[in-house]
């Protein structure tokens, strides 16, 4: 019921706010890109359970695993790894999740594919971790401009350029 309930919410403020896709909009990905490559974007996340709570898009509008070609899943992994060494480098921690949802069944709230890489810390208990992530996370908020703009700057800074 309160995965229901979560989704809703998350699905009404997607819908409401940026009135359609907000992985298609140019605005938020301007506003939240750190890296990217020929078919994919790493965005931080506006709301993150911990801090470097990235996302891993296809700039093709698709909503399935399964609908991406060779050269885009390829592209995506080339963004998680890039993504791993700027989360470490910035936040000092190497745990992490690695999370894609397909279909509404299992929690996918904005159906533009979307790879979730989700950091924990040393100081994080793995049942507050998996409570966080798997369950509406009633503590996570959205950044202010000001975080917000720090984080990706320094997601960016550590980001390899290979």
């Amino acid at each position: 019921m309160l995965k229901k309930f979560c989704f809703f919410v998350v699905f009404l403020y997607v819908t409401r706010i940026f009135g359609g896709c907000p992985f298609c909009d140019p605005k938020i990905i301007a506003q939240q890109k750190y890296v990217e490559n020929e078919y994919a974007i790493g965005v931080y996340d506006i709301k993150p359970y911990f801090k470097g709570h990235c996302l891993i898009i296809p700039k093709r509008h698709i909503e399935r695993y399964s609908e991406m070609t060779n050269e885009e899943a390829a592209a995506v992994l080339d963004l998680v790894k890039k993504t791993d060494i700027a989360v470490q480098k910035s936040f000092h921690t190497n745990s992490y999740l690695i999370l894609q949802r397909n279909g509404k069944e299992v929690g996918q709230s904005v159906f533009h594919l979307h790879v979730h890489y989700i950091p924990n810390y040393e100081d994080s208990s793995p049942a507050w971790f998996y409570f966080r992530v798997f369950f509406c996370d009633p503590f996570a908020r959205e950044l202010s401009a000001e975080e917000n703009r720090a984080t990706i700057d320094l997601l960016r800074k550590n980001v390899p350029h290979s």
